[in-house]
C-alpha cells in the first residue's frame, strides 16, 4: 500500500500508517488495526486503499496535502456522518470543475440516506434532517444555499439508492447543496475513511 512517490516519502508514509494504527488501538479499534495491518503485509488494496485530499474542503478534518486510509464498507451503504470517498456524477463535476472529463475521487460526509427530507438553514452549522438537527461540532456555519447562493435555505429529498453529502468546510465546499443534481448514488461510494496517515506527526482517527 505504498504511495508511488519517492524513497524518502514512502518512508515518511510507513512512519504515518504505523502512528494511525497506533491511533486505532489507542481509539478501541484494534480489530480494525490488526485487518489494515493484515492488508498492508499482504499487499492487499481491495479492503483498504490510500488518497490523497486536494481540496480545503473537507477542513479541518482533512485537510488539503493529507493522505487518508479508507476500506470498503462492511455492507455496502454508509452511515450519517460517515467520511466516504466517492466517485463524482457528471453533474457534480461539471458544477465544481466546469468539466465532467475529470476522474478524481471526492472526500465528503454523508448528511442524508435514501428517503430522507433534508433542510440546511444559512448560518446555522446543524442540519434538519427529517426536521431533527444533526451536528458536525467540527463543521463550519451553513453558506447561504442554492448555485447562485442566494437562499437563505434550501430544502431536498434523497432518492432511494442515493445520498446526501456535504464538505466540513462548508462554505468552501462543492458538494450536494450547489450541485445540478445533489445527490450520489450509493454505488458510487468507494470507501469509508479510516484517518490521516501522512503526514505522520498528523496520523489520526478520522470522525
Amino acid at each position: 500500500m505504498g504511495c508511488g512517490v519517492t524513497a524518502s516519502k514512502t518512508s515518511e508514509a510507513t512512519k504515518g500508517f504505523e502512528a494511525l494504527i497506533a491511533e486505532l488501538r489507542a481509539h478501541n479499534q484494534g480489530a480494525l488495526a490488526d485487518r489494515a495491518e493484515r492488508a498492508r503485509a499482504g499487499g492487499d488494496q481491495i479492503a483498504f486503499k490510500t488518497y490523497e485530499n486536494f481540496t480545503s474542503a473537507m477542513t479541518p478534518t482533512i485537510a488539503d496535502g493529507e493522505r487518508v486510509l479508507g476500506r470498503q464498507l462492511n455492507n455496502g451503504e454508509p452511515k450519517r456522518g460517515d467520511v466516504i470517498i466517492l466517485t463524482p456524477t457528471d453533474a457534480a463535476r461539471l458544477t465544481c470543475n466546469g468539466s465532467a472529463n475529470d476522474d478524481g475521487k471526492y472526500i465528503k460526509r454523508v448528511i442524508g440516506l435514501p428517503g430522507e427530507h433534508i433542510k440546511i438553514v444559512a448560518g446555522e452549522r446543524v442540519v434538519r434532517v427529517e426536521g431533527k438537527p444533526f451536528d458536525v461540532p467540527v463543521a463550519a456555519a451553513n453558506p447561504l444555499q442554492g448555485v447562485d447562493g442566494g437562499q437563505a435555505s434550501a430544502t431536498f429529498d434523497v432518492p432511494a439508492g442515493k445520498v446526501f453529502v456535504l464538505g466540513d468546510n462548508r462554505g468552501n465546499s462543492c458538494d450536494s447543496h450547489v450541485w445540478s443534481d445533489a445527490y450520489v448514488p450509493i454505488e458510487n461510494v468507494l470507501w469509508d475513511v479510516v484517518g490521516v496517515y501522512f503526514p505522520p506527526e498528523q496520523a489520526r482517527v478520522v470522525r
